[in-house]
């Protein structure tokens, strides 16, 4: 590489997706969203390169879906009956793309995701 490479590369943002609420913040909350400021300063504080978006299980129902994708998702979803704001198979059908790197669930076990077998085997589960 180049150093003009190696500084743009070093440049380059790091997409992180943030969706689907996590059964123990299951409550009212405006818009379908959970991240406090200091979760999403947690997030960002991680790196100068990370672009945190938070999106809603709504916004992807609407077919919002976040454009560039993920290369990073935090998700709380679900496998084939969503329970209140968890992200639906359909709707986490559309955020997984060639890019995604790593997916981080909210819960515990990640049986639910790798029987929707929508990750590819370089995906970080």
């Amino acid at each position: 590489m180049t150093d003009t490479t190696d500084k743009a590369e070093s440049a380059r943002r790091v997409r992180v997706v943030v969706a689907g609420v996590p059964r123990s913040y299951q409550r009212p909350l405006p818009a379908g969203r959970w991240l406090t400021a200091a979760h999403a300063a947690q997030i960002m504080g991680v790196s100068p390169r990370v672009e945190l978006l938070h999106t809603a299980r709504a916004e992807l129902a609407a077919g919002e879906i976040p454009d560039p994708p993920a290369e990073v998702l935090l998700i709380e979803a679900s496998g084939a009956e969503p329970y209140l704001d968890e992200i639906p198979a359909e709707a986490l059908r559309g955020l997984v793309s060639p890019r995604l790197r790593w997916a981080q669930t909210c819960s515990g076990g990640v049986g639910h995701i790798l029987d929707l077998g929508l990750l590819d085997d370089g995906v970080l589960l």
